[in-house]
């Protein structure tokens, strides 16, 4: 039991408990609801700024069930009712009440209930002896913290402001551009081994990693080669398998994912739908029938990342989006596609918005078949609003950070001056997938409350804003800045 401190005797505002439950201050290991069952966040879930639960879209395993929905945050547990949550329908998807101060011991036996409107109860966590220090040492880390950001920000805004807008903007454009020919290098290397078609398909899968993940999806792409998947499909499925079961087949076995090898605690789902069991079933049969003939050594499931992630971008969903795409190559070569697509497009002069529009459509996955409305193999949580396996966002980034740098070098080996210079154009107008934590800290040191507008917030100065960040703001090297010598030239 942690010992009381001056400041546990004093109210807190919750907004200290959001940010303990937001960096996840406390013992993982000594989790559990207030009846005993075991507690795993798999994703705290996204604050809400608005009316309603403090957190959406969390996904937290309590028991042997694993439950997507809200976060309610409190500093005693009677404040559930006291504030009328118990009345108010608006909260009927809490999955966890997490609440700082337990009860006097006095009080445990009329611990009252926390029912939700729909009368259905919600678990409770009590975290305050599960915190990784006192809460004044807590308080004082947030407090240094938010003083260091807010120092850092202020600095840059006074070195910086006297340069005009134009120029910064001009600059970071021309950062990205140097970002961009950053990944051209790397995928040439990559070429010195493989083919444009095999280094195409590396880099998208490293997209699909998003930041988490990137390492294993590469490494599932290099250890399962796209030439390697195709040439292992059947030439005609029998009635009660699809081309798509073979290639999601060798996907999850090689990359370690199927129930049946060593399973991660708490990211299977106990309780399996009929469908579930029918499609694992399905997928370890052929994987059985498979893996002798591929050779392949999984990938060890501690490689893949699944805490702090939003469920969509859960590796399972992502492989299970991935097998799609490598469907579809198996009619329209990858790389064979995008040069088509470049090629019509210098044809018959193609706007650029229409070209932007062609080049997204390549990567839109509708969301069907068993993974519609599923992280994990279990029962689908989100089927109704479930559209698209990849966001807009993450379709972007895939385009601006792998097909349009392999192109580029492709254009450049091949010598074809008209195509590089359609590419680099493309990418100076390409529009920026959504902001990160990144490019908002980037925004704020050098536009203070000038604001970027969609016209100004293009791919270029997107990737220009990752590469300040890498190269400058995290080490930090202010000395170094770029933007600092601009301001002393």
């Amino acid at each position: 039991m942690r010992k009381s401190t001056k400041m546990d005797k004093k109210r807190l505002p919750e907004t200290v408990l959001a940010r303990i439950w937001e960096e996840q201050s406390f013992r993982a290991e000594y989790l559990h609801t207030t009846e005993g069952r075991e507690i795993q966040i798999l994703r705290r879930g996204q604050r809400n700024p608005d009316s309603g639960p403090d957190f959406r879209q969390a996904l937290i395993r309590i028991g042997d069930q694993v439950h997507a929905g809200d976060v309610e945050l409190h500093l005693e547990i009677t404040d559930w009712q006291s504030h009328g949550h118990d009345c108010d329908p608006a909260y009927n998807q809490t999955i966890l009440h997490v609440v700082l101060w337990p009860l006097p011991r006095k009080d445990h036996a009329t611990r009252p209930r926390v029912l939700t409107a729909a009368g259905q109860s919600v678990p409770t966590m009590i975290v305050h002896d599960c915190l990784l220090s006192s809460l004044e040492q807590l308080v004082q880390r947030f407090e240094q913290a938010d003083f260091r950001k807010h120092a850092k920000i202020q600095r840059c805004q006074s070195t910086l402001h006297i340069i005009p807008f134009d120029v910064r903007l001009a600059h970071l454009q021309h950062l990205g551009t140097i970002r961009l020919e950053e990944r051209v290098k790397r995928f040439a290397a990559w070429l010195e081994h493989d083919s444009f078609e095999q280094v195409l398909y590396q880099a998208i899968c490293e997209g699909f990693g998003y930041l988490s993940n990137k390492r294993p999806f590469l490494e599932l792409a290099r250890c399962l080669p796209l030439d390697y998947i195709l040439s292992h499909l059947p030439d005609v499925p029998d009635s009660t398998t699809s081309v798509l079961s073979w290639i999601q087949a060798m996907l999850f076995g090689a990359s370690g994912l199927l129930p049946s090898q060593e399973e991660p605690s708490g990211l299977v789902c106990e309780h399996r739908d009929p469908e579930t069991e029918e499609y694992i079933t399905e997928l370890q049969a052929l994987w059985d029938m498979l893996a002798p003939c591929l050779d392949v050594k999984p990938l060890l499931r501690a490689a893949w990342h699944f805490f702090r992630l939003r469920p969509p971008n859960f590796p399972t969903r992502r492989i299970a989006a991935l097998s799609y795409l490598i469907r579809s190559y198996s009619v329209q070569p990858v790389f064979e596609g995008y040069l088509r697509l470049f090629t019509l497009f210098r044809q018959h002069s193609t706007p650029t918005a229409q070209r932007i529009h062609f080049l997204e459509h390549t990567l839109e996955i509708p969301a069907t078949g068993y993974w519609k409305g599923r992280y994990l193999f279990g029962e689908p949580v989100f089927s109704n609003h479930d559209l698209l396996f990849l966001g807009r966002s993450r379709i972007r980034d895939i385009l601006i950070s792998a097909v349009l740098p392999v192109m580029l070098l492709y254009a450049r080996r091949s010598f074809q001056s008209e195509l590089e210079a359609e590419i680099l154009a493309l990418y100076a107008h390409f529009p920026a997938p959504s902001w990160n934590r990144i490019t908002k800290i980037v925004t704020a040191q050098l536009f203070e409350l000038q604001g970027l507008t969609p016209h100004t917030m293009t791919a270029s100065v997107y990737q220009g804003m990752l590469h300040l960040y890498k190269h400058y703001c995290y080490l930090p090297a202010c000395a170094s800045c770029p933007f600092t010598a601009i301001k002393n030239s």
